[in-house]
């Protein structure tokens, strides 16, 4: 399966309540990013929703400020596979980041990560249809948001691969290597999991050889540079394995 998401969480915006609190929210804000990238995504859901309430005791409803712990609960629930709620969840921090009437990271964020919800419920025509609105939307930014831009773009080329268009899944996720490797601020894991894509490309088109060859790359920098409990480092061992079966 083709790794789809790089899990990014926006930073809160300052000046949203009390220090104290904010306190709390960045605390929170850590324990989900660290339950998310172990794998343990409804462990992640519980932190979310406490993060989403204290955020509603100190922001008024429909806010942006609200909306960014909303956009960090929706990823945890989409990827604890409860897709329902997720979507509404998404949809309402949109709503909030469109009513401030002001082109945001958050927008461009919601809408990509609405494109990755839509490919894993098969809807490939609203996948593609929001994954293009985000392009638009950190179009706008301009360079503040290329690693968002080029993190929408993986996570497009993975929205192909499941869709079977594998020639322009290959094109797309090749201009998101060459983007990492030319940007060295692009995070890591973004790296290793279009390599990983990349070799499933490989591995779908009966190329075992070439798809060991990409998921071992990606194995390799995940093991120099994650620690080896996270669900990235299986999955690459795990299609490394599936290749080489192959190759027997």
């Amino acid at each position: 399966m083709p790794w789809r998401m790089v899990f990014c969480l926006l930073p809160l915006l300052a000046g949203c309540g009390a220090k104290v609190t904010q306190e709390e929210l960045d605390s929170l804000q850590e324990e989900v990013i660290a339950l998310h990238h172990q794998g343990k995504y409804p462990e992640a859901v519980v932190v979310a929703q406490k993060s989403v309430e204290l955020a509603g005791q100190i922001n008024k409803k429909g806010s942006c400020e609200l909306a960014d712990q909303q956009l960090m609960l929706g990823s945890c629930l989409m990827y604890a596979g409860s897709l329902d709620e997720a979507e509404v969840v998404f949809l309402g921090a949109l709503a909030a980041y469109q009513a401030s009437g002001k082109s945001s990271i958050g927008t461009g964020k919601t809408l990509s990560d609405l494109g990755t919800l839509y490919s894993l419920k098969k809807d490939f025509v609203k996948s593609e249809n929001a994954f293009v609105a985000s392009f638009s939307e950190f179009e706008k930014l301009g360079k503040v948001s290329t690693q968002q831009n080029i993190e929408t773009v993986a996570g497009f080329g993975a929205m192909l691969i499941m869709k079977g268009d594998l020639d322009k899944a290959d094109e797309v996720l090749r201009l998101v290597l060459k983007a990492c490797r030319e940007e060295p601020g692009l995070r890591v894991r973004l790296h290793i999991a279009t390599l990983n894509n990349i070799g499933e490309v490989a591995f779908l088109r009966e190329d075992w050889k070439l798809a060991a060859k990409y998921y071992q790359q990606g194995l390799d920098m995940a093991e120099a540079e994650l620690p080896e409990d996270q669900p990235l480092v299986a999955s690459l061992k795990k299609n490394i394995g599936n290749a080489q079966a192959k190759l027997r």
